[in-house]
């Protein structure tokens, strides 16, 4: 992309003062990315959650510097338009704008500490044992291990990525691998996990994304406004996931439907 020093002294050496520097940029890379999406979702505000999609994605490009434009497609119900001028490294950017980070906190169907977290071998012995309020959701112990168990959680989330104010990426390790994702909680998110925490002293808590459950700690003491998802994540993933929670919750799936190039 144009400096923004260039871009200026650029418009002012050839008078066009009417022209933007988003604009220059778009007329100098010549072409870029367009993306057809559809946006998955069952629920009965679908057209809050497209619009919410469309703000969203906006703010993931901005978030990384990306110049483009998303729009809804005339005529459809629940697709929309991401265009992308000069993008290097388009399967990057797919990753990172398309990938729906669904955060929740739940509580964990289990005795408390100090008795052992309940997990489960396979999902049927789980869904025997569960409830019509709660669900089976799949758990690694550990990131390294291979062997998949099973949690119950209750349906219900304690707190959702809509309560999420700011996330960022860390690891203790300093190696490319062992990154987690440290957030903190607006304040009506931040008095929801408050209220629960402080009643559920002992009780575990599950972190899940996108329906996984990644780390499952129990309660010894009232937690209000912060709180992190552990785990043997990249920098890259880590960076991505940190990024996506900031930019806003969309409780939908994104899926590709066309990619093209365009020049302009």
């Amino acid at each position: 992309m144009i400096s923004k020093l260039l871009c200026l002294s650029l418009l002012f050496s050839f008078g066009l003062t009417g022209l933007s520097c988003q604009t220059l940029s778009r007329l100098r890379d010549k072409g870029g990315t367009v993306f057809t999406i559809e946006i998955e979702t069952d629920a009965a505000n679908r057209d809050e959650i497209i619009e919410r999609a469309i703000k969203i994605t906006q703010r993931r490009l901005d978030a990384i510097g990306a110049d483009g434009e998303v729009t809804k497609i005339p005529g459809t119900d629940n697709q929309i338009s991401v265009k992308i001028y000069g993008a290097d490294n388009p399967e990057t950017l797919k990753k990172f704008l398309f990938t729906s980070y669904r955060m929740e906190l739940k509580k964990v169907v289990s005795m408390p500490n100090p008795a052992p977290v309940e997990t489960f071998t396979n999902e049927e012995s789980a869904r025997q044992k569960a409830t019509e309020n709660q669900e089976v959701l799949p758990y690694l112990e550990r990131e390294e291990s291979a062997v998949q168990r099973f949690v119950i959680v209750e349906k219900n989330p304690i707190v959702t990525g809509e309560d999420v104010r700011t996330a960022d990426a860390y690891s203790k390790s300093g190696s490319n691998r062992g990154f987690s994702i440290a957030f903190s909680l607006k304040p009506e998110g931040a008095m929801k996990l408050g209220d629960w925490t402080e009643k559920n002293i002992n009780n575990y808590l599950a972190v899940i994304l996108n329906s996984e459950v990644k780390s499952i700690a129990y309660i010894k003491s009232k937690i209000t406004d912060s709180g992190e998802i552990t785990g043997n994540f990249s920098k890259e993933v880590a960076e991505n996931i940190a990024l996506s929670l900031k930019s806003g919750y969309l409780p939908a799936k994104m899926k590709i439907i066309e990619e093209k190039s365009f020049r302009n």
